[in-house]
Protein backbone atom coordinates (compact mmCIF):
# COMPACT_ATOMS: atom_id res chain seq x y z
CA UNK A 1 0.00 0.00 0.00
CA UNK A 2 2.75 2.43 0.90
CA UNK A 3 4.55 1.59 -2.34
CA UNK A 4 1.43 2.40 -4.36
CA UNK A 5 1.15 5.76 -2.66
CA UNK A 6 4.82 6.48 -3.22
CA UNK A 7 4.39 6.32 -6.98
CA UNK A 8 1.15 8.26 -6.86
CA UNK A 9 -1.13 5.34 -7.75
CA UNK A 10 -3.71 6.15 -5.09
CA UNK A 11 -5.47 9.50 -5.53
CA UNK A 12 -5.95 11.80 -2.58
CA UNK A 13 -9.55 12.97 -2.31
CA UNK A 14 -10.83 16.51 -1.97
CA UNK A 15 -10.71 18.28 1.38
CA UNK A 16 -13.98 18.38 3.29
CA UNK A 17 -15.51 21.85 3.53
CA UNK A 18 -15.27 21.83 7.33
CA UNK A 19 -11.53 21.16 7.12
CA UNK A 20 -10.70 23.92 4.63
CA UNK A 21 -8.84 27.02 5.72
CA UNK A 22 -11.05 30.10 5.42
CA UNK A 23 -8.44 32.74 4.60
CA UNK A 24 -7.12 31.23 1.33
CA UNK A 25 -10.68 30.76 0.07
CA UNK A 26 -11.59 34.33 1.01
CA UNK A 27 -8.50 35.56 -0.80
CA UNK A 28 -9.39 33.54 -3.91
CA UNK A 29 -12.92 34.97 -3.93
CA UNK A 30 -11.61 38.52 -3.57
CA UNK A 31 -9.09 37.87 -6.33
CA UNK A 32 -11.82 36.74 -8.73
CA UNK A 33 -13.83 39.87 -7.92
CA UNK A 34 -10.82 42.07 -8.64
CA UNK A 35 -10.19 40.32 -11.95
CA UNK A 36 -13.84 40.83 -12.91
CA UNK A 37 -13.57 44.53 -12.04
CA UNK A 38 -10.36 44.83 -14.02
CA UNK A 39 -11.84 43.26 -17.16
CA UNK A 40 -15.40 44.58 -17.06
CA UNK A 41 -14.50 47.88 -18.81
CA UNK A 42 -13.17 45.88 -21.77
CA UNK A 43 -16.66 44.52 -22.42
CA UNK A 44 -18.30 47.90 -21.86
CA UNK A 45 -16.09 50.09 -24.02
CA UNK A 46 -13.71 47.86 -26.00
CA UNK A 47 -9.92 47.41 -26.04
CA UNK A 48 -9.28 51.18 -25.92
CA UNK A 49 -10.25 51.02 -22.26
CA UNK A 50 -6.73 49.84 -21.45
CA UNK A 51 -5.12 52.86 -23.07
CA UNK A 52 -4.60 56.23 -21.45
CA UNK A 53 -7.57 58.43 -20.82
CA UNK A 54 -9.98 57.10 -23.46
CA UNK A 55 -12.50 55.64 -21.03
CA UNK A 56 -14.90 58.57 -20.98
CA UNK A 57 -18.40 57.98 -22.31
CA UNK A 58 -21.26 60.20 -21.24
CA UNK A 59 -20.08 61.21 -17.77
CA UNK A 60 -16.43 62.29 -18.14
CA UNK A 61 -15.70 63.28 -14.55
CA UNK A 62 -17.33 60.20 -13.03
CA UNK A 63 -15.78 57.85 -15.58
CA UNK A 64 -12.35 59.41 -15.10
CA UNK A 65 -12.65 59.06 -11.32
CA UNK A 66 -13.65 55.39 -11.61
CA UNK A 67 -10.80 54.78 -14.06
CA UNK A 68 -8.33 56.39 -11.66
CA UNK A 69 -9.54 54.28 -8.74
CA UNK A 70 -9.45 51.15 -10.86
CA UNK A 71 -5.85 51.90 -11.84
CA UNK A 72 -4.78 52.51 -8.25
CA UNK A 73 -6.54 49.63 -6.52
CA UNK A 74 -7.39 47.01 -9.19
CA UNK A 75 -5.28 47.16 -12.35
CA UNK A 76 -2.15 45.07 -11.95
CA UNK A 77 -3.12 44.11 -8.38
CA UNK A 78 -5.37 41.11 -9.03
CA UNK A 79 -2.95 39.02 -11.09
CA UNK A 80 -0.12 39.21 -8.51
CA UNK A 81 -2.64 38.12 -5.89
CA UNK A 82 -3.74 35.27 -8.16
CA UNK A 83 -0.11 34.19 -8.60
CA UNK A 84 0.62 34.34 -4.87
CA UNK A 85 -2.40 32.14 -4.17
CA UNK A 86 -1.39 29.76 -6.95
CA UNK A 87 2.01 29.28 -5.31
CA UNK A 88 0.32 28.95 -1.94
CA UNK A 89 -1.95 26.25 -3.30
CA UNK A 90 0.98 24.23 -4.68
CA UNK A 91 2.44 23.99 -1.17
CA UNK A 92 -0.94 23.00 0.22
CA UNK A 93 -1.11 20.29 -2.46
CA UNK A 94 2.39 19.11 -1.55
CA UNK A 95 1.51 18.99 2.14
CA UNK A 96 -1.67 16.97 1.55
CA UNK A 97 -0.05 14.52 -0.83
CA UNK A 98 3.05 13.83 1.25
CA UNK A 99 0.99 13.45 4.43
CA UNK A 100 -0.91 10.68 2.61
CA UNK A 101 2.28 8.84 1.72
CA UNK A 102 2.91 10.20 -1.80
CA UNK A 103 6.58 10.97 -2.36
CA UNK A 104 7.89 14.36 -3.47
CA UNK A 105 8.87 13.20 -6.95
CA UNK A 106 5.32 12.05 -7.61
CA UNK A 107 4.00 15.42 -6.43
CA UNK A 108 6.31 17.27 -8.82
CA UNK A 109 5.01 15.11 -11.64
CA UNK A 110 1.46 15.83 -10.55
CA UNK A 111 2.11 19.60 -10.54
CA UNK A 112 3.61 19.44 -14.03
CA UNK A 113 0.78 17.25 -15.32
CA UNK A 114 -1.83 19.66 -14.01
CA UNK A 115 0.18 22.52 -15.50
CA UNK A 116 0.10 20.87 -18.93
CA UNK A 117 -3.68 20.47 -18.69
CA UNK A 118 -3.98 24.13 -17.70
CA UNK A 119 -1.92 25.12 -20.74
CA UNK A 120 -4.15 23.03 -23.00
CA UNK A 121 -7.30 24.58 -21.52
CA UNK A 122 -5.78 28.04 -21.88
CA UNK A 123 -4.91 27.41 -25.52
CA UNK A 124 -8.45 26.42 -26.46
CA UNK A 125 -9.88 29.27 -24.40
CA UNK A 126 -7.74 31.70 -26.40
CA UNK A 127 -8.41 29.97 -29.71
CA UNK A 128 -12.18 29.97 -29.32
CA UNK A 129 -13.04 32.86 -27.00
CA UNK A 130 -10.61 35.18 -25.26
CA UNK A 131 -6.95 36.02 -25.93
CA UNK A 132 -6.51 37.33 -22.39
CA UNK A 133 -6.71 33.84 -20.87
CA UNK A 134 -4.39 33.43 -17.87
CA UNK A 135 -5.00 29.78 -16.97
CA UNK A 136 -2.46 28.65 -19.54
CA UNK A 137 0.09 31.13 -18.23
CA UNK A 138 -0.11 29.70 -14.71
CA UNK A 139 0.07 26.21 -16.15
CA UNK A 140 3.30 27.15 -17.92
CA UNK A 141 4.77 28.43 -14.67
CA UNK A 142 3.83 25.17 -12.95
CA UNK A 143 5.55 23.14 -15.66
CA UNK A 144 8.71 25.24 -15.71
CA UNK A 145 9.10 25.87 -11.99
CA UNK A 146 7.70 22.76 -10.29
CA UNK A 147 11.19 21.74 -9.13
CA UNK A 148 11.96 25.18 -7.72
CA UNK A 149 8.59 25.65 -6.04
CA UNK A 150 8.81 22.35 -4.20
CA UNK A 151 12.52 21.95 -3.47
CA UNK A 152 14.09 25.42 -3.25
CA UNK A 153 15.07 26.74 0.17
CA UNK A 154 13.21 29.68 1.66
CA UNK A 155 16.19 32.00 1.28
CA UNK A 156 16.52 31.03 -2.37
CA UNK A 157 12.85 31.81 -2.96
CA UNK A 158 13.19 35.31 -1.48
CA UNK A 159 16.41 36.07 -3.37
CA UNK A 160 14.86 34.92 -6.65
CA UNK A 161 11.71 36.96 -6.01
CA UNK A 162 13.74 40.11 -5.37
CA UNK A 163 16.10 39.54 -8.32
CA UNK A 164 13.23 38.87 -10.69
CA UNK A 165 12.07 42.48 -10.42
CA UNK A 166 14.84 43.33 -12.91
CA UNK A 167 13.31 41.29 -15.75
CA UNK A 168 9.89 42.61 -14.71
CA UNK A 169 11.06 46.19 -15.24
CA UNK A 170 12.77 45.28 -18.50
CA UNK A 171 9.69 43.52 -19.85
CA UNK A 172 7.33 46.29 -18.76
CA UNK A 173 9.56 48.90 -20.40
CA UNK A 174 10.14 47.06 -23.68
CA UNK A 175 6.59 45.76 -24.05
CA UNK A 176 5.16 49.27 -23.83
CA UNK A 177 7.29 50.27 -26.84
CA UNK A 178 6.50 47.30 -29.06
CA UNK A 179 3.54 46.79 -31.35
CA UNK A 180 3.26 43.04 -31.63
CA UNK A 181 0.26 42.87 -33.92
CA UNK A 182 -1.05 45.50 -36.29
CA UNK A 183 -4.41 43.73 -36.50
CA UNK A 184 -6.56 42.85 -33.50
CA UNK A 185 -8.66 39.72 -33.15
CA UNK A 186 -11.59 41.70 -31.74
CA UNK A 187 -11.81 43.75 -34.95
CA UNK A 188 -11.21 40.93 -37.44
CA UNK A 189 -14.45 39.77 -39.14
CA UNK A 190 -13.11 36.44 -40.44
CA UNK A 191 -13.57 33.86 -37.65
CA UNK A 192 -10.56 31.72 -38.60
CA UNK A 193 -8.25 34.72 -38.87
CA UNK A 194 -9.59 36.05 -35.58
CA UNK A 195 -8.91 32.69 -33.90
CA UNK A 196 -5.33 32.73 -35.14
CA UNK A 197 -4.84 36.30 -33.95
CA UNK A 198 -6.28 35.43 -30.55
CA UNK A 199 -3.71 32.68 -30.14
CA UNK A 200 -0.88 35.05 -31.12
CA UNK A 201 -2.18 37.71 -28.74
CA UNK A 202 -2.43 35.08 -26.01
CA UNK A 203 1.14 33.88 -26.51
CA UNK A 204 2.48 37.42 -26.49
CA UNK A 205 0.36 38.98 -23.78
CA UNK A 206 -0.36 36.13 -21.39
CA UNK A 207 2.12 33.31 -21.87
CA UNK A 208 5.33 35.27 -22.50
CA UNK A 209 4.19 37.99 -20.13
CA UNK A 210 3.68 35.42 -17.37
CA UNK A 211 7.29 34.26 -17.55
CA UNK A 212 8.52 37.79 -16.97
CA UNK A 213 5.83 39.28 -14.76
CA UNK A 214 4.36 36.69 -12.40
CA UNK A 215 7.34 34.86 -10.94
CA UNK A 216 8.01 37.11 -7.89
CA UNK A 217 4.63 36.67 -6.24
CA UNK A 218 4.54 32.99 -7.19
CA UNK A 219 7.71 32.48 -5.15
CA UNK A 220 6.36 34.63 -2.31
CA UNK A 221 3.22 32.51 -2.26
CA UNK A 222 5.30 29.38 -1.74
CA UNK A 223 7.28 31.08 1.03
CA UNK A 224 4.08 32.23 2.76
CA UNK A 225 2.45 28.81 2.50
CA UNK A 226 5.43 27.13 4.12
CA UNK A 227 4.77 29.37 7.13
CA UNK A 228 1.01 28.76 6.95
CA UNK A 229 0.35 32.51 7.03
CA UNK A 230 -3.18 32.08 5.68
CA UNK A 231 -3.84 28.60 7.07
CA UNK A 232 -3.15 29.82 10.61
CA UNK A 233 -3.75 33.60 10.42
CA UNK A 234 -4.29 33.96 14.16
CA UNK A 235 -0.66 33.09 14.78
CA UNK A 236 0.51 35.74 12.30
CA UNK A 237 -1.92 38.57 13.00
CA UNK A 238 0.75 41.26 13.49
CA UNK A 239 2.64 40.29 10.34
CA UNK A 240 -0.55 40.18 8.29
CA UNK A 241 -1.59 43.60 9.57
CA UNK A 242 1.75 45.13 8.67
CA UNK A 243 1.76 43.52 5.24
CA UNK A 244 -1.82 44.66 4.57
CA UNK A 245 -1.17 48.29 5.56
CA UNK A 246 2.21 48.56 3.86
CA UNK A 247 1.24 46.64 0.71
CA UNK A 248 -2.01 48.46 -0.04
CA UNK A 249 -0.53 51.86 0.86
CA UNK A 250 2.48 51.31 -1.40
CA UNK A 251 0.22 50.17 -4.23
CA UNK A 252 -1.96 53.27 -3.84
CA UNK A 253 0.99 55.66 -3.81
CA UNK A 254 2.76 53.91 -6.66
CA UNK A 255 -0.36 53.68 -8.79
CA UNK A 256 -1.38 57.32 -8.41
CA UNK A 257 0.83 58.86 -11.16
CA UNK A 258 -0.27 56.34 -13.79
CA UNK A 259 -3.88 56.72 -12.65
CA UNK A 260 -3.65 60.46 -13.28
CA UNK A 261 -2.26 59.77 -16.76
CA UNK A 262 -4.99 57.26 -17.64
CA UNK A 263 -7.72 59.58 -16.38
CA UNK A 264 -6.26 62.46 -18.47
CA UNK A 265 -5.71 64.55 -15.36
CA UNK A 266 -1.95 64.78 -15.82
CA UNK A 267 0.19 65.04 -18.93
CA UNK A 268 3.71 63.69 -18.29
CA UNK A 269 6.44 66.08 -19.43
CA UNK A 270 8.11 63.34 -21.49
CA UNK A 271 7.65 59.81 -22.72
CA UNK A 272 10.30 58.63 -20.27
CA UNK A 273 8.33 60.02 -17.32
CA UNK A 274 5.15 58.36 -18.56
CA UNK A 275 6.99 55.06 -18.94
CA UNK A 276 8.42 55.40 -15.43
CA UNK A 277 4.94 55.97 -14.03
CA UNK A 278 3.73 52.80 -15.73
CA UNK A 279 6.66 50.75 -14.45
CA UNK A 280 6.15 51.98 -10.88
CA UNK A 281 2.46 51.14 -11.12
CA UNK A 282 3.34 47.60 -12.17
CA UNK A 283 5.96 47.04 -9.47
CA UNK A 284 3.80 48.37 -6.66
CA UNK A 285 1.02 46.10 -7.90
CA UNK A 286 2.92 43.20 -6.38
CA UNK A 287 2.75 44.89 -2.99
CA UNK A 288 -0.96 45.49 -3.50
CA UNK A 289 -1.69 41.86 -4.39
CA UNK A 290 0.21 40.63 -1.33
CA UNK A 291 -1.54 43.23 0.83
CA UNK A 292 -4.97 42.11 -0.34
CA UNK A 293 -4.12 38.50 0.52
CA UNK A 294 -3.08 39.65 3.99
CA UNK A 295 -6.40 41.46 4.39
CA UNK A 296 -8.17 38.17 3.62
CA UNK A 297 -6.23 36.61 6.50
CA UNK A 298 -7.31 39.40 8.85
CA UNK A 299 -10.94 39.05 7.77
CA UNK A 300 -10.74 35.31 8.39
CA UNK A 301 -9.48 35.95 11.92
CA UNK A 302 -12.45 38.21 12.53
CA UNK A 303 -14.93 35.77 11.00
CA UNK A 304 -13.73 32.79 12.98
CA UNK A 305 -13.11 34.51 16.31
CA UNK A 306 -15.25 33.59 19.35
CA UNK A 307 -17.89 36.34 19.73
CA UNK A 308 -17.82 35.90 23.52
CA UNK A 309 -14.15 36.84 23.75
Amino acid sequence: MAESNAVGALPVGAIAVAQRSLAPDLARGAMLLLIALANAPLYLYGPGTFGTGVWVHGHPVLDQAVLALQTIFVRGRAYPMFTLLFGYGIVQLLRRQTSSGVDELAVRRLVRRRGLWMMLIGFFHALLLFSGDIIGAYGLLAVLLAEVLIRARDRTLLIMAAAWTIPVVAYRTLDSRLTFLSAKASSTPDPLAAAGLRVLEWVHGSVIGAIWSLVPTLLLGVWAARRRLLDEPQRHRRLLLRVAVFGVSLAAIGGLPWALVRASWWEPPSEAVAMLAGVVQTLTGYAGGVGYAAIAGLVAIRATSDPER
